[in-house]
């Protein structure tokens, strides 16, 4: 998502993201599941992914 597009200042606002480089895994529901700042590892993407997906 842009933060730079005012279009998407409503929906930035709904899901608290402040800064760029910022990543969510949202749920089925539309709940944040975990939020991750800066470099993230894609093993630590995986877990919790398929932590989800068992839940």
């Amino acid at each position: 998502m842009n933060i730079d597009d005012s279009a998407t200042q409503g929906t930035r606002n709904q899901l608290g993201i402040t800064a760029q480089a910022q990543y969510l895994l949202v749920d089925s529901a539309g709940q944040i599941v975990t939020r991750w700042f800066g470099v993230i590892d894609e093993a630590q993407i995986a877990s919790e992914i398929e932590g989800l997906l068992q839940s």
